[in-house]
């Protein structure tokens, strides 16, 4: 499934933003490479990391320079819709459905 966003700055799901729906170890496998640059070479150690920075939008931005719609593109392209968090698949399903 392949999603265009284009002059988006932010997706606020409920309380969350978008790729904050993500369990860490989906994030880890999808951005594994930028991570492992920046010495974050485990699901453990990105774990640690979140600890004290909450945001996994910003310890990816802070490391890689990713913008937002570079990492929800990211998503979007790595992940099968059956893969997705439930919140966003719904979401998904109702916006297709309008």
């Amino acid at each position: 499934m392949k999603f265009k966003f284009t002059d988006l700055k932010l997706i606020t799901l409920w309380t969350k933003e978008f790729e904050d729906e993500f369990l860490s170890a989906k994030l880890f496998d999808c951005f594994k490479t930028e991570l492992k640059e920046n010495w974050i070479n485990s699901i453990d150690d990105l774990e640690n990391l979140k600890t004290t920075i909450p945001k996994f939008s910003w310890i990816l931005s802070s490391k890689t320079k990713l913008s937002k719609p570079e990492m929800w593109i990211r998503l979007a392209d790595f992940f099968e819709f059956d893969d997705l968090p439930d919140k966003i698949k719904d979401t998904l399903e109702i916006i297709n459905w309008l």
